[in-house]
């Protein structure tokens, strides 16, 4: 008897699966899933978003978060991203817990898991809660959505997604109080999130069209003046650019030719998310010609796995009326959400599996409405049960293994430089081995980013230094020459960084003719004519080439901008106190 009690008090702790015990396994579940991720280091654009971002450590600089782009590498705020919520985000995380990135991975995962929520009360307006309960876990663990979970970086779309779907919640609530308003509040929160909120926008827009009709007028045009207040907002910021330009591949691509990558962008999504393994944060390969694999193929294959969703659409309008407006919404909002990642703007990557976070939502609407219209019998429920069951399993392993991959910088960009070709990863795992003193390894993928990227300034400059590195430790005058050579090239391609001036005038003062590096310095003293550290390295080749008075008045300049380094305190004691 008492054995049977026990059977029964666990059944009992299962079923019936209310709302409340439904949104406790999902947080539970969460937990278990990307529970290691939380010890996880900063890795990739972390460190220019949150390490290097001085402004982010104080709260007085938040109004000023609405007039500015979010990269800080060293040099101050610059880029062309326009992002002030998710850097409020980052300041009240760093203000109150410092740079610690546990405490940013927690935030993170807690709207991750609460985006994971919102989805099943969403689906549950259109599809009973058992199913709706399954999709959200299969949203929550897939791999996919590993970096949006785990990447702190991507906080911008789990933040995005979060405002969005909460003002579609409160859409189509019935009981709230000035719903529209507070929509509307949260869809601006979303697009100052991340530029890819404007798409809750018009999905909000689409839903009021199907189902409130007689609210579409003065939703479209709230809509309109909020956008064009936005637009106003974003374009006296960073301006109306939306990638950095001649970066990546597919941004030096013409529109033609962008066109020609779509087909294969979008089959890319569904091979990943049917086969979720060896992914990366990014992936920047680009097609340029037309060919039978890489362009024909794709396209029958996304004819294919479009014309099944239109006839599903008709199936559904056959099968069950009330559902098709439900279907052609999710439909809808699949389309739309990807159709804004397929280049018609150029990105900054390719495809990154982050930016299927939001058309995820919206297929599994699709899915969960087929479903629950064609596993009807109670045996086709059962397998469906158990296939889903071991799906999640199967899916949850490969994601806590994906976690792994972010421990740190070095673990996580070279394995996904393994994975894919792509500059940014190699010039990022190169520099973090070179960090690790692995200096041979460090050229080796340094090397291959010049070879994917020769445009790239920061690659060339990064080999650069691992070249000046390793022939300083070897005097190999032919390593200092590559190194000089590498530096120049950075500069050539990007001239307006004073710290690629000043390691090639430490180079030339070093290893080069005074002649030379007397010439080099002048000239890029005259661009930076505030840095310390090219006055002192001109004093000290005047002083090599017995130009005492220049490299007295030299030594002064400097000691006049920085008067407590040091360098400079030592060359100006040797140049000026002690003759004096």
């Amino acid at each position: 008897m008492r054995g049977d009690e026990n059977e029964s008090s666990l059944i009992d702790l299962f079923y019936p699966l209310t709302n409340k015990k439904i949104i406790v396994i999902i947080v539970l579940i969460g937990i278990l899933t990307y529970f290691n991720s939380l010890f996880n280091n900063f890795v990739g654009d972390d460190f220019g978003q949150v390490v290097f971002n001085t402004a982010i450590q104080s709260i007085k600089n938040i109004p000023v978060f609405f007039k500015i782009s979010t990269f800080d590498l060293g040099n101050g705020i610059s880029g062309i991203y326009y992002k002030p919520l998710l850097l409020i985000s980052y300041t009240l995380i760093y203000c109150l817990f410092g740079s610690n990135a546990f405490y940013f991975h927690f935030f993170q995962l807690t709207l991750f898991i609460t985006n994971a929520i919102l989805l099943f009360l969403v689906l549950k307006k259109f599809i009973n809660s058992h199913l709706s309960f399954i999709l959200s876990v299969l949203f929550l663990v897939h791999p996919i959505n590993q970096g949006v979970a785990g990447y702190i970086a991507d906080l911008q779309d789990t933040q995005f997604f979060f405002f969005g779907i909460l003002a579609l919640l409160i859409s189509m609530s019935k009981n709230i109080r000035y719903s529209r308003i507070i929509a509307f509040i949260l869809l601006i929160c979303s697009i100052l999130s991340k530029e890819t909120g404007f798409v809750f926008f018009i999905i909000n827009l689409f839903y009021v069209f199907l189902f409130k009709k007689k609210q579409i007028i003065s939703i479209l045009l709230l809509s309109i003046l909020l956008l064009i207040g936005y637009g106003f907002a974003h374009y006296h910021a960073v301006g109306m650019q939306f990638a950095t330009a001649n970066y990546a591949h597919i941004s030096r691509l013409t529109f033609q030719k962008r066109l020609i990558n779509i087909p294969s962008i979008i089959f890319f999504y569904f091979q990943i998310l049917l086969f979720p393994v060896n992914l990366s944060v990014q992936y920047d390969w680009v097609i340029d010609n037309i060919s039978v694999a890489n362009f024909y193929i794709p396209l029958v294959l996304d004819l294919v796995i479009f014309s099944f969703f239109l006839i599903a659409a008709r199936m559904v309008k056959i099968r069950n009326k009330t559902l098709f407006y439900p279907f052609l919404f999710f439909l809808f909002w699949f389309l739309i959400s990807l159709g804004f990642h397929l280049q018609v703007i150029p990105l900054d990557a390719t495809v990154s599996t982050a930016w299927f976070y939001l058309p995820f939502a919206g297929l599994l609407g699709m899915i969960g409405i087929l479903i629950q219209i064609y596993v009807k019998t109670k045996r086709s429920k059962i397998v469906f049960n158990y296939f889903a069951t071991f799906v999640i399993l199967l899916l949850l392993i490969l994601t806590i293994i994906r976690n792994s991959n972010f421990v740190n910088n070095l673990t996580l960009t070279c394995h996904d430089a393994s994975v894919t070709k792509d500059y940014s990863l190699e010039n990022s795992c190169g520099n973090s081995l070179f960090v690790d003193k692995q200096f041979s390894l460090a050229q080796k993928h340094l090397e291959l980013s010049v070879q994917y990227a020769p445009y790239y300034y920061a690659n060339w400059y990064s080999l650069g230094i691992v070249l000046g590195v390793e022939g300083a430790q070897d005097d190999n005058k032919t390593l200092i020459k590559e190194s000089e050579k590498d530096i120049r090239n950075s500069i050539e391609i990007y001239p307006t960084i004073a710290e690629y001036y000043e390691i090639l005038g430490y180079l030339y003062l070093n290893y080069n003719s005074t002649n030379t590096s007397i010439t080099f310095l002048n000239s890029a003293i005259k661009r930076f004519p505030t840095d310390y550290k090219l006055w002192l390295y001109l004093s000290m080749v005047d002083v090599k080439a017995g130009n005492l008075s220049t490299a007295v008045n030299a030594i002064e300049t400097s000691h006049n901008l920085d008067p407590n380094n040091p360098d400079v305190m030592t060359e100006y004691s040797k140049l000026v106190l002690h003759r004096n």
